[in-house]
């Protein structure tokens, strides 16, 4: 079995990662949150986006959820928000 981890799965995991600190600080009382830089790691990858929306969800329906898109994410072509 090969143990290596692929980029869309260490991509996952960065997105995991920042959707738990956002749920952290709506649970603990954010008002809002604005999301600023590289949003979800996705690099294109469609797969990516929608894994880092589902690990948001509960906090972006309670609270309004903005963003300002980094560089890594404006400059790939694959990028939702191009």
């Amino acid at each position: 079995m090969n143990n290596e981890m692929t980029p869309a799965m260490s991509q996952r995991l960065r997105a995991a990662g920042t959707a738990k600190y956002v749920q952290r600080d709506v649970a603990a009382g954010a008002d809002m949150v604005l999301h600023v830089g590289d949003i979800a790691y996705a690099n294109g990858r469609a797969v990516v986006w929608d894994s880092f929306m589902d690990a948001i969800e509960p906090a972006a329906s309670r609270v309004p959820y903005m963003i300002a898109v980094g560089e890594l994410a404006s400059s790939n072509p694959g990028c939702p928000s191009r």
